[in-house]
């Protein structure tokens, strides 16, 4: 495999994004990754069988920039988004809704 570094392999089975951004991890070891919306693809990703596959989990998310993740004490998930003036989503059930989690932000785009 030239080109490619020993003990390197490509996880990305299911994944249809170019550009990934962030990764988090929760206490059940999901995986959590975020990416640019770039040829239709972006938002958030979950494995959960140790990055052997990843499902697109997006119910609720209106911008598919997802440029930083965080899981807090008790389990929810922050996403943080760029370049549509949406915020902070964020998730209390593993990524499977999300909703805008922006009260008392006065600038709302990341990349401003």
């Amino acid at each position: 495999m030239e080109g490619r570094r020993p003990g390197v392999e490509k996880v990305n089975n299911g994944l249809s994004v170019l550009y990934e951004s962030c990764l988090a991890i929760n206490a059940a070891v999901d995986i959590f990754l975020g990416a640019d919306f770039v040829n239709d693809a972006g938002g958030a990703f979950r494995s959960t069988d140790n990055v052997g596959s990843w499902t697109p989990v997006n119910n609720g998310v209106k911008c598919g920039n997802i440029w930083s993740l965080a899981i807090n004490s008790t389990g929810e998930i922050l996403a943080g988004t760029a370049g549509c003036e949406d915020g902070v989503y964020r998730s209390t059930d593993d990524g499977d809704r999300w909703v805008l989690a922006n009260t008392g932000l006065t600038c709302r785009a990341e990349d401003q």
